[in-house]
């Protein structure tokens, strides 16, 4: 398998997993596991009102900021592994009117009223949502309506349902997404160590493709076809410039 290069970027806005909407009307057994999904959903993020805020958390134990709550919390009662940032999340799944909000739906909301979203949370049911709140500090409950703040900086929901469906065809992505959650060293080069940035990307094309890549990141950069930002593809490798040092310091795998 060719490894290509993608010319060198400094920042690059990858597009979204397509997801399966296990949820057709014609076929009410799968309406119904949609429901019972959604409960469960619900079910599960209400048990972890007053973990603590963290920014950037992800996990119970360090505690959580908003998309990193609806990440785990579906990972949790679906095993559903979602993208990380709220504004990834918010492309997925099916676009809910406000009025039809059922418990399991996932809110978002833009704060800062520049039109993009950067707050999500978990509808609970009964003009109610959970999420991870930076002010409080803490996983809270909140009513929507009854606050005119949430209400008037409501963006969109959405219904997530199903489990991603990213590039199976993929070997490379397939190899990728199986070390998510795997947590970054520096000088790290396995999924029991731990990873850094060039040793993630070597470790993953030998073990989906059989290709052996040079250890470090500049290394990297030598190897493969240039191929412009536009043109990139899923499996395709990326390499970012000063970042923590001059020149070329960082390396990702480019997903779907």
């Amino acid at each position: 398998m060719k490894v290509m290069k993608p010319l060198m970027v400094t920042a690059l806005g990858l597009s979204l997993a397509t997801f399966y909407e296990g949820a057709f009307p014609a076929e009410k057994a799968a309406q119904v596991q949609a429901a019972t999904d959604e409960n469960v959903i619900a079910d599960k993020a209400k048990t972890y009102e007053g973990a603590d805020y963290t920014s950037g958390g992800e996990t119970l134990s360090d505690g959580f900021d908003s998309s990193g709550f609806v990440q785990y919390v579906f990972k949790q009662a679906l095993d559903t592994t979602l993208p990380r940032s709220v504004k990834e999340q918010s492309e997925l799944g099916t676009d809910i009117d406000k009025n039809e909000l059922q418990a399991g739906d996932v809110l978002f909301f833009d704060t800062n009223e520049k039109g993009e979203v950067n707050v999500a949370a978990i509808y609970i049911g009964d003009d109610e949502m959970i999420y991870a709140s930076s002010s409080d500090g803490k996983v809270v409950v909140k009513n929507i309506s009854s606050s005119a703040y949430w209400s008037s900086h409501f963006a969109k929901a959405k219904r997530i349902t199903g489990a991603p469906e990213i590039a199976k065809d993929n070997e490379v992505i397939v190899e990728a997404l199986k070390h998510l959650g795997t947590p970054y060293v520096f000088g790290g080069e396995s999924p029991t160590d731990g990873f850094d940035c060039s040793a993630f990307v070597a470790y993953v094309f030998q073990h989906a493709s059989d290709v052996y890549l040079p250890r470090s990141t500049d290394q990297q950069w030598q190897v493969g076809e240039e191929v412009a930002r536009e043109d990139l593809k899923p499996g395709d490798v990326i390499f970012f410039k000063d970042t923590y040092r001059e020149g070329i310091s960082h390396v990702g795998i480019v997903r779907p």
